[in-house]
């Protein structure tokens, strides 16, 4: 929903669709109707009920109050209308005797005797003009009902109302009646604020000589009854106060009754105090033996650290001994002694368990290239990896070089930063300087929040507003902060019903108006020094975007907690002293921030909103993200600032009840994802002409982005959301472009540095920004702006950013959202240009046993500048006589399988997805098989089948045998399904089937693999694969699964051989760096290998071998030196990035 315009149609058409019953929608409109009812006086009901009137219900949403009115006024005729088809849709389902009409409000198809609206005006920016066009389709009355001084809007509505609102006199219309009310007093309420109804009458058609001044404000004959009952009540208190007065001599002899009652109980409480005095003894004794079995403890606890490390040294001597030469010639001596070549061979070709005939392998390479060339290949497969096998465990360091999980995050900062190094010096946001924002969410903290927000009031940094937001709390927390409220006009409460803290946290940053901010909870408490010391450092350099500092842990009386084993150092201390790196944050999970922080508001500019589905863990989320976008770093002082309180209500006390840290992994998944897509490429149309547009095209087009004009643009079929567009508009003063809506397509308005007034402002724009630095920057609602960029890089790095942050929002949600499927499978079938192989593929799967009706065809164009492929689709469409939605068509402008793939997953709706490649033909029976299938494996996530190579005839000389599988051929091994968890038993693309919810949750395939034109490189199956099993599903082979794979002839060519075996050996590598893959860094076993394919190629050349046999040796030699030298490379980055600080 968040690429959807606030209040358009298509805005209120998913909200009717998706969220308006679960947003409690249906209930407060009939709550707004009642309380309209109950406000309207009694003259004009009578007046209504007496006649048969046409009454409009305008903006009747589902329904519910139109049926309120209908009941209410059953001699009238009573029509709702709405602007929203969802809305009339479903108010249709629910009243099917009633009337219903679509249209907007403004455009009301006929006149009414009365016209009703009830919290409708608030969603538009200028009321009075629609009160207007209403008027002018009313007869007699028009009552209105809208919020009342709702001065903290939510995002939804556009205006506030208030008594300089309204006018007396309209036209031949004027104000009969206005009655405010607190609907919050009501129990239960759905609107926790005013509401203001107001009634119009037309002077022409109502008598409205018999009205008073009272009937402008209140209803006299209502007043009248409540004065009466007023004396009623009196009359009773009076006759009760007598009845006590007469009462009063039994009420003194009970108290006498009782005096004596308590004074038995006082004496018995002194007996108890006695005995308590004795087991208070007993206690202090008590204690004194605990305090020495802690002294014991202590003892104990140093003796075990000395033996501990007596034995590490042990280790390490032992490791020494078994890395000495003289141990490894001894232990290969007693091998050689001990075991026959038989063995040997046994040995390798256990290892070799994808071979289907091992022992005739073993006696192939004896025969060969002789029992020395065999023999060194067993050494070589027994000996590889032993010294240098690295399991990807976070937290250990290497000997002077990042750990591989640093090495990953931060190789990907590297690219981050070549491509989008935002400089914060040179991007401006809307901030009161110096000023420090502290959003404070609060739920039933009673007990707590006095001490919390007395900590910050101490502070020694006075600068600084704080934003405290009672979230639905039950208890007394409310009248506490309204006290402290009262005292410090730097405190601001917000009341509201509970939204979890994520949207809390959002609400309040919404509110901030500072140029640092942080946030803290009920429970925890800031040192005095704690704003001064984080501004401080946060002035000190202009790029750092946030930090974060140490703390101490204490319990629930405030006590310090010992040897509580988080990082506490020195042991004893209590001190959280976390780590000073942020590197491992995003890809190990362990959030390492901890709730000491302070972040720029730039920060909050570009990030915008805490995620509302990562309750709990809405924190680690963000600063992930401030991580991947910004410079994160732990403050260069090491003193505690901050108490965090660990007890039994606190968030960490409840982790496993709220499953915070099993949650984790789906948010790993979630940023392994967002890191990916924070280096994808974005498609820009760039409307505006002159030396700064010149400038940005060539910055956009150097990034590898891709730029489309308007025509081209409007060409496409729409794009979804796996195609994210950026518009920008520079100084053209055409906005027509921006009136459309087009879904995923973010809309930049910048003005240039001469420009000295800032444009009026519109709902079309997502980005406000301007290039004139002397400008005072207003505050725009939703993070619109403005914003300042002082140059052309920085404009680009800033809206790749924002909008990149913007879309990854989107797709969470997408992502979160319940998914309802109506095919069975999907088949993708992604493609760039028009082929006889294509549309043999497409047939065949227009071919299937399954019936049409349960599956869909989605043909994916990876080049958008060719039509052809869409000319094709009609023609077989018309060929076959099929339904247009049967094969669906859309583009993936950027370049890259994978980024063609994802677009046709946002495409798909079917259960299930199965990717088959362009030049594929499919078994007839392959879509039943597949689903039938994952029937049978709920636990499966992905399922591959064989692909068997169609190999020419005659035989290619460059198909070597064994080589299919650089083709992509895909044999199982098996008559069962099986489940496979190594990589290299992993399915390829061409038949690779997946769950849809499964392939969501990931994020999709990760762009940075797969092929894109001449770059060979894959991996991106295997990826995904290995994702399936981080989320908790399986990796299936399903053999009764089959594809004939139709390769173009074109592709049996020596290039073909040299690049797919370059890229497979070099993706293996990217592939373990990425962590996807165990790590096997073992450069001497790569040397010894690359030795023995020498001699392999000398043996051949000798026995004057086939040159293409010996081509592919040639082939893999290479690729092993490329692999060599760039683990050397990678070797001395890891070092250097060590030793110096970066990013």
């Amino acid at each position: 929903m968040r690429d959807l315009t606030i209040n358009s149609k298509h805005y209120w058409n998913y909200r009717f669709e998706n969220d308006w019953e679960e947003c409690q929608g249906r209930e407060q409109t009939t709550f707004f109707y009642n309380l309209a009812l109950d406000l309207f006086p009694k003259w004009l009901i009578e007046d209504v009920q007496s006649r048969e009137l046409s009454i409009c219900d305008a903006g009747c949403a589902s329904g519910d109050g139109t049926v309120i009115l209908s009941k209410a006024f059953p001699k009238s005729k009573v029509v709702g209308i709405d602007f929203s088809e969802s809305a009339i849709e479903k108010a249709k389902k629910y009243y099917p005797d009633n009337h219903f009409i679509c249209t907007s409000i403004d455009k009301l198809n006929q006149q009414y005797d009365l016209v009703f609206s009830s919290n409708t005006l608030e969603h538009f920016t200028d009321p009075l003009s629609l009160v207007k066009e209403m008027l002018s389709q009313t007869k007699c009355y028009l009552a209105l009902l809208v919020p009342f001084q709702e001065y903290e809007r939510i995002d939804e509505h556009f205006f506030t109302f208030d008594y300089h609102s309204f006018p007396i006199n309209i036209e031949n219309f004027q104000c009969v009646y206005i009655k405010e009310y607190d609907a919050s007093k009501l129990n239960p309420s759905y609107w926790y604020g005013k509401q203001l109804l107001i009634i119009y009458a037309n002077r022409e058609v109502v008598n409205l000589e018999n009205l008073t001044v009272d009937s402008l404000i209140n209803d006299v004959p209502l007043l009248e009854d409540r004065l009466k009952k007023m004396e009623l009540e009196k009359e009773e208190q009076m006759t009760t106060l007598i009845n006590i007065i007469n009462s009063k001599e039994e009420i003194i002899s009970s108290i006498n009754r009782e005096k004596k009652v308590f004074e038995e109980e006082i004496e018995r409480l002194l007996e108890e105090n006695k005995q308590l005095l004795v087991y208070r003894k007993e206690i202090l004794t008590l204690k004194n033996i605990i305090t020495e079995l802690k002294k014991n403890e202590e003892k104990l606890s140093n003796l075990v650290n000395e033996k501990e490390s007596e034995l590490n040294n042990a280790i390490i001597q032992l490791n020494h001994i078994y890395a000495s030469d003289f141990w490894k010639i001894a232990t290969r001596y007693y091998k050689l002694r001990d075991n026959t070549p038989i063995k040997y061979i046994y040995k390798l070709l256990k290892r070799s368990n994808r071979q289907k005939n091992p022992v005739f392998k073993a006696i192939s390479i004896w025969k060969e290239y002789g029992l020395r060339i065999l023999l060194k290949k067993v050494k070589q497969k027994l000996f590889q990896g032993r010294d240098y096998k690295v399991t990807n465990k976070g937290n250990e360091q290497e000997n002077n070089k990042l750990n591989w999980y640093e090495y990953k995050f931060v190789s990907y900062k590297v690219a981050r930063n070549k491509n989008y190094n935002l400089n914060l010096k040179n991007l401006k946001v809307p901030y009161k300087e110096g000023l420090v924002s502290i959003v404070l969410p609060v739920y039933n903290g009673e007990d707590m929040v006095a001490e919390a927000i007395n900590s910050i009031l101490n502070q020694t940094y006075k600068h600084f507003e704080l934003i405290i937001i009672n979230d639905g709390s039950t208890d007394n927390t409310g009248s506490i902060l309204d006290e402290f409220a009262k005292k410090d006009n730097r405190i601001k409460v917000i009341h509201q019903e509970n939204r979890k803290i994520p949207r809390t946290l959002s609400r309040g940053f919404r509110l901030a108006q500072g140029e640092f901010y942080t946030w803290t909870s009920a429970d925890n408490i800031l040192h005095p020094e704690f704003l001064e010391k984080m501004v401080k450092e946060l002035k000190s350099d202009i790029n750092l975007a946030m930090i974060y500092a140490n703390m101490r842990l204490i319990d629930n009386q405030g006590e310090l907690i010992k040897n509580h084993g988080w990082y506490e150092e020195p042991k004893g201390s209590s001190i959280v002293n976390l780590p000073k790196k942020a590197y491992e944050l995003n890809v190990y999970p362990n959030n390492t921030i901890g709730a000491a922080f302070m972040y720029r508001s730039q920060v909050a500019y570009v990030i915008e909103d805490y995620s509302m589905y990562k309750h709990t863990l809405e924190d680690y989320d963000y600063w992930m993200q401030i991580n991947s976008l910004f410079n994160l770093k732990h403050t260069k002082f090491k003193e505690p600032i901050y108490d965090y309180r660990f007890h039994e209500k606190s968030l960490t006390a409840q982790d496993k009840k709220l499953g915070i840290t099993a949650n984790r992994y789906k948010l790993m998944v979630l940023d392994d994802f967002r890191r990916d897509f924070y280096l994808s490429s974005l498609i820009w149309i760039i409307d505006g002409e002159g030396p700064f547009i010149d400038e940005l095209k060539e910055t956009i087009l150097s990034k590898g982005h891709l730029i489309l004009d308007i025509n081209q643009y409007n060409k496409l079929p729409e794009l979804n959301i796996g195609n994210p567009v950026v518009y920008v508009n520079y100084s053209t003063g055409n906005y027509e472009f921006v009136k459309q809506e087009k879904r995923n397509l973010y809309k930049i308005l910048i003005t240039p540095a001469s420009q000295v007034e800032l444009p009026e402002i519109t709902d079309n724009w997502d980005v406000y920004l301007t290039l004139n630095g002397s400008i005072s920057l207003p505050k725009l609602q939703n993070y619109k702006g403005w914003f300042f960029a002082k140059d052309v890089s920085s404009v680009f790095a800033f809206i790749d950013a924002k909008i990149k942050s913007k879309h990854a929002h989107a797709i969470e949600g997408l992502i979160e959202q319940e998914k309802s499927y109506r095919k069975k499978l999907s088949v993708i079938i992604c493609s760039y240009k028009r082929s006889e192989k294509l549309l043999n593929a497409v047939k065949a799967v227009i071919n299937q046993s399954m019936s049409k009706d349960e599956y869909e065809i989605i043909v994916v164009n990876n080049d958008y500048s060719n039509f052809e492929i869409f000319d094709m689709i009609n023609d077989l469409i018309e060929e076959y006589s099929l339904p247009k939605d049967f094969i669906k068509y859309t583009v993936a402008p950027l370049k890259g399988l994978s980024y063609a793939r994802n677009v046709g997953m946002f495409e798909a709706s079917g259960e299930i997805i199965l990717y088959i490649d362009d030049d594929a033909i499919a078994n007839p029976n392959l879509l039943e098989e597949t689903y039938k299938c994952f029937e049978e494996h709920p636990e499966a996530g992905v399922i591959g089948g064989n692909i068997v190579l169609n190999i020419p005839n005659p035989t290619p000389q460059v198909v070597v045998p064994g080589s299919e599988a650089l083709w992509s051929q895909f044999i199982i091994n098996s008559d069962k399904y099986i489940e496979v968890e190594n990589y290299w038993e992993f399915p390829y693309g061409a038949n690779f089937a997946i769950r849809s919810e499964a392939l969501y949750r990931i994020g999709g395939f990760r762009v940075s693999y797969g092929r894109k034109g001449n770059d060979y490189s894959g991996g991106e199956e295997i990826v995904v694969s290995q994702l399936m099993k981080e989320i908790g599903f399986k990796v299936g082979l399903n053999p009764k699964s089959f594809v004939i794979h139709d390769v173009d002839p074109e592709r049996y060519t020596k290039e073909h051989v040299r690049k797919t075996l370059r890229a497979g050996i070099l993706t293996n590598y990217q592939l373990q760096k990425d962590l996807y893959l165990p790590m096997d860094f073992n450069i001497d076993s790569d040397k010894q290998h690359v030795q023995i394919i020498k001699e392999e190629i000398s043996k051949m050349e000798e026995k004057n071998k086939n040159e293409y046999e010996i081509f592919h040796k040639r082939c893999l030699l290479q690729a092993y030196c490329d692999l060599i030298d760039l683990k050397e490379r990678d070797l001395e980055n890891r070092e250097f990035y060590f030793k110096n600080d970066i990013i």
